[in-house]
């Protein structure tokens, strides 16, 4: 019959459909893959972002002047800057992406 529910369409037909236990798991399923998929890419970045602290503090070690600390400085800010760009711009497509599998699950 056409436009019948059935157990196996994807979308629910009705507000009590949404309390189906396909759909609740689908919903369950979403709410703890995507804050998961944040924390593990949060963990990334923090350790990347620390091997970049330690290696800067390393590099200040070896100056010689104050401007060459100075300019490691900046060198260092600016790459930070950068990566924390990209590292929000890598969180977005990868909750996009997670958002997009999770709908067509």
């Amino acid at each position: 019959m056409a436009g019948a529910h059935t157990n196996s369409q994807k979308q629910p037909n009705g507000a009590a459909d949404l309390f189906m236990p396909s759909f609740a798991t689908g919903a369950w399923r979403s709410a703890m893959t995507l804050p998961a998929l944040s924390f593990v890419e949060a963990l990334r970045f923090a350790s990347r972002r620390l091997e970049a602290q330690a290696d800067f503090m390393t590099e200040l070690l070896g100056c010689k002047t104050p401007a060459e600390a100075l300019e490691k400085q900046s060198d260092f800010l600016s790459q930070t800057a950068k990566a924390y760009g990209t590292e929000a711009e890598t969180i977005t497509r990868k909750l996009r992406d997670g958002v997009a599998h999770e709908a067509a699950a």
